[in-house]
């Protein structure tokens, strides 16, 4: 009898880590963005940089990404709805921009933004949502996977807490970087 009731109280444990599992995963920010299928029409549009994977970007640096139309399509995208920073399990890490114009130079187009994700370790990627018009749904692209290595300094700072010798040590040398001196000092 005690080995049924010991059972049944194992299960349940079981039952409600799962429960919980799922409710963390629905609580992360912007939500969880499985991959899709495009439908047809989405052609014509290519990301042309990042094109070198696993490229290593730090937090806080400036980082690009562009991308090119092709000029022959009878129906164009003409907008780009949400570029986004994901990490290899398809959950949002950063919004880099919204409604962003297609081309800013006859028909290729980029963003510059600072990389503003904390603490993502693995392979992160650009999640691109493209507008065709007269289409009801978005077109995605992805981009090749890239690195976020958080600063050391800045891992500490930003969680309020104080940082510890060695991480004070490794940010001396920022100091001396221009951008670093004109945004800080």
């Amino acid at each position: 009898m005690s080995l049924l009731i010991l059972s049944i109280i194992f299960l349940a444990t079981i039952g409600i880590h799962q429960v919980v599992g799922q409710i963390d995963e629905g609580m992360v920010p912007f939500g969880l963005n499985p991959p899709r299928q495009n439908p047809e029409y989405c052609v014509g549009f290519r990301i042309t940089y990042p094109t070198e994977y696993g490229k290593a970007y730090q937090y806080g640096e400036m980082a690009h990404i562009s991308w090119e139309v092709d000029e022959d399509l009878t129906i164009p995208p003409d907008l780009i709805t949400r570029i986004r920073i994901m990490n290899e399990y398809q959950r949002n890490n950063q919004i880099i921009g919204e409604n962003i114009t297609i081309h800013t130079y006859k028909n290729k187009g980029a963003a510059t933004f600072p990389i503003l994700t904390h603490d993502q370790l693995g392979l992160q990627h650009y999640r691109v949502m493209v507008n065709y018009p007269t289409k009801d749904v978005h077109c995605v692209y992805e981009s090749v996977p890239f690195v976020i290595a958080p600063r050391t300094f800045e891992r500490f700072t930003e969680l309020d807490t104080p940082p510890p010798k060695f991480a004070k040590d490794i940010a001396e040398p920022i100091k001396n970087y221009r951008e670093y001196r004109d945004y800080y000092m």
